[in-house]
């Protein structure tokens, strides 16, 4: 009976420590797919640990139709210590032969863009992440949805 119990808390504990959710997730939805270039997005996180590692990550989700094959942003991020960090990406939303990464349906798809992997900050605190995007047309037609979301690292 002992050992059984012992088994049960054991798998209940690995299964629990295997799901955990983000620490973070917040999502901006652009009215028909229309992101005006000149708007920034703001992202305020909330970090309970400092020298714990996390991945940062952006969620996209665009037209298929997008006409190009990378979407350019600038990401800030700024800790609650105060230091900043800015970094240029391009993402590349569809193959040099011209299939599409990410998850295809109903006319959109869906990326994750790793910004960080296994990031420590050294205070907690509030962190903040600005995005913009600069692609060279305005308003960007066929960006539905942005999203950062913050997860604890599973490698430490």
């Amino acid at each position: 009976m002992g050992k059984t119990v012992l088994t049960i808390a054991l798998m209940a504990l690995a299964l629990i420590s295997c799901n955990r959710g983000p620490v973070y997730e917040h999502y901006i939805t652009f009215e028909d797919g229309i992101w005006d270039r000149f708007t920034t997005l703001d992202f305020d996180i909330s970090i309970e640990k400092a020298g714990q590692p996390y991945d940062i990550i952006m969620v996209l989700e665009y037209a298929i139709s997008f006409p190009e094959d990378k979407i350019p942003f600038h990401i800030i991020m700024t800790t609650a210590g105060g230091e900043e960090r800015i970094n240029e990406y391009h993402p590349r939303i569809r193959s040099h032969k011209g299939m599409l990464y990410g998850e295809v349906s109903d006319g959109k798809a869906v990326q994750e863009v790793m910004l960080r992997r296994s990031h420590s900050f050294t205070e907690a605190g509030r962190a903040t992440i600005n995005v913009e995007c600069f692609y060279p047309r305005s308003p960007i037609e066929g960006i539905y949805k942005l999203g950062i979301v913050v997860r604890e690292s599973e490698i430490e």
